[in-house]
């Protein structure tokens, strides 16, 4: 009789890979918005291959959350399809095994799949997010505001900022007419939002 414990191990295995190849998968497939994204970022701004590498990086927790429900119904399906489809599930049960020696693996592996969906959504997301917005602000502060600012359209690529400016005289060198500025709260901070009116401003 096979022994459950090189059962359980034997399906973990099964389902290991089928989860890992689904999570990919969708991984890729979510993220295919950001790349576009990410690429008009770069040709933009003209930013590094480490910059976009690192920026691709953070954006992967965000999408793991969702990727691995996804990658771990589609890989149990596929993997429980091929032990079907070769009869492996007939011999387990020839050999003396109940359902209940088969479900025990899968739960075991749906556990550790929430576990680790559970710790990337608590811990490793809000940090990602926050080195990206920290990381997008400095880029469009170090590739120069004034280019991005346009009169009587609202810039919000600032992170936490919403800008408007009436009008920007020419020759001036970033003198601003009429200008708005809101400062959303910071949560982490516990902050409060501000909003600033001014006739003429510099940047």
């Amino acid at each position: 009789m096979l022994r459950p414990r090189r059962l359980t191990l034997y399906i973990l295995s099964e389902l290991g890979v089928s989860t890992f190849v689904g999570i990919a998968v969708w991984t890729v497939i979510l993220m295919m918005n950001d790349f576009f994204f990410i690429a008009r970022l770069a040709i933009q701004k003209d930013l590094g291959m480490a910059t976009i590498l690192q920026m691709l990086v953070l954006e992967i927790p965000s999408f793991l959350v969702l990727a691995i429900p996804i990658g771990t119904l589609l890989g149990s399906l596929i993997a429980i399809g091929r032990l079907s489809a070769d009869g492996e599930i007939i011999a387990f049960q020839a050999s003396g095994l109940g359902p209940f020696d088969l479900v025990r693996p899968m739960a075991l592996h749906g556990l550790i799949a929430l576990s680790a969906a559970f710790s990337i959504y608590v811990f490793l997301q809000p940090w990602a997010s926050y080195e990206l917005r920290a990381m997008r602000g400095r880029i469009l502060t170090a590739r120069n505001v004034s280019t991005e600012i346009k009169p009587r359209v609202f810039l919000d690529a600032l992170p936490g900022y919403v800008l408007f400016v009436d009008e920007i005289p020419p020759g001036t060198q970033g003198v601003l007419e009429r200008t708005i500025l809101y400062q959303a709260p910071d949560p982490g901070r516990n902050g409060s939002e501000q909003l600033i009116v001014a006739k003429h401003a510099t940047i």
